[in-house]
Parts: C-alpha cells; sequence; structure tokens
C-alpha cells in the first residue's frame, strides 16, 4: 500500500512540475488560449485526484485518462511558448518526445492489473524523469521565484489533506486520550515537515535557479 501510494504520489508530484515550469515560463493568463488550457485542466485535474484513492482498483482507467488529460494540456501550454522560440525548442523537444509517452503507458496500465499495473506506472515515472535528465542541458524560460513559490503551494496542499484526513477520520470515532493523542502526533508531524521544508528547500532551491 505504501509504495503504490508512493508511485502515485510521484506521478502526481512531476505533473505539479511540469505545470509549474509552463507557469513559470509563460503567462498564463496572456492570451485567451493559455487561459483556456489552464481553465480545461480544472475539471480533468478534479477528475484525476478524485479517482487517486482507488487508482489501483476500480478508479484506474479514470485516473489514467485524466492523467493523461492534464499531461497534454500541460504540455500544450509550455510548448506554446518553447516551441516558437530557437533557444528553448531543442530542450522542449527532447523533454516532450517522452513526456507524451509517460501517459500513453499510464492509460495502458489502467488496463492490466495487480503487478502489471504497478510495473507500467513505474516505467511511466521513469520516462517522465528521464525526459526532464535529457532536457537539463537545454534552456527553458525559468523564473526562479515562481518555481519555488508553487512547489511550497504543493506542499502546504499535502499537508493540509493530511491535517484534513486525520481530523476526518477522528471524527469517526469516539474522543479519548488516545484518539487525542493520535491527533497531536499527526499535526506535529505535519508541523515538523513544514518547518523542515520551509526553513530551507525553497531558498536553497531558488539560489540554485538563479
Amino acid at each position: 500500500g505504501t509504495a503504490k501510494g508512493f508511485l502515485i504520489a510521484l506521478l502526481v508530484w512531476w505533473q505539479w512540475s511540469q505545470f509549474t515550469w509552463a507557469g513559470s515560463a509563460i503567462d498564463l493568463q496572456r492570451t485567451a488560449r493559455t487561459r483556456v488550457l489552464v481553465l480545461g485542466c480544472i475539471p480533468v485535474t478534479l477528475i484525476m485526484t478524485i479517482s487517486i484513492p482507488d487508482a489501483f482498483d476500480s478508479s484506474g482507467v479514470w485516473f489514467a485518462a485524466a492523467y493523461m488529460g492534464v499531461q497534454l494540456l500541460v504540455l500544450g501550454m509550455q510548448g506554446s511558448v518553447s516551441l516558437v522560440d530557437p533557444l528553448l525548442r531543442p530542450a522542449f523537444i527532447r523533454y516532450a518526445s517522452l513526456a507524451t509517452v509517460a501517459p500513453v503507458v499510464v492509460l495502458v496500465g489502467a488496463f492490466v492489473h495487480d503487478r502489471a499495473r504497478v510495473a507500467l506506472w513505474v516505467g511511466a515515472a521513469l520516462l517522465n524523469f528521464i525526459g526532464g535528465l535529457r532536457a537539463a542541458s537545454g534552456e527553458w524560460a525559468i523564473n526562479p521565484v515562481h518555481f519555488a513559490e508553487r512547489h511550497s503551494l504543493f506542499v502546504i496542499i499535502s499537508l493540509g489533506e493530511v491535517l484534513v484526513a486525520a481530523g476526518a477520520a477522528a471524527s469517526e470515532i469516539r474522543l479519548d486520550r488516545l484518539t487525542a493523542l493520535a491527533i497531536i502526533v499527526a499535526v506535529s508531524v505535519a508541523c515538523m515537515l513544514w518547518w523542515t521544508y520551509f526553513a530551507f528547500i525553497p531558498i536553497v532551491g531558488e539560489h540554485l535557479l538563479r
């Protein structure tokens, strides 16, 4: 269960990172086309989010189809700028050549079960990662402040989900000392993760990207 959860988190994290690249490279409100693409991501992302808890069971196809939709929409946003710029085009093509295949592999994996699905989704995650490595030596339009800020938002949302899940679970059982202790531990761990991340990683990340 933990390994599967980590795999889903890895796929979603990479997609968030890709959206961060796009949002850092272009003004998403500049043209009607980019605004339409951003708005188009919202319902598809919501479907993907809802399907995550059962992604390895009954909602696998929904998750995979939505994952593909979001990935292609974000690539479309970034490509609208990168493909017309001679400096940005080579790196984007090197990345997109694998990043467009990865969601297809995720979709194929949704039609098989158990270890086969896990293997294909691990392969998709590796394709994303290798695509990023292939493009690392090229030119990218990145705003360091926005890049670090958007990753910070992802961490805030994730930690918030931890607190919501802990509260929702606790509300369904009788409140006693053990439950109260569990809530305190959950909140304390979330706070420590928040402190660890925001006291160090965004500052260093922004510095390295400059």
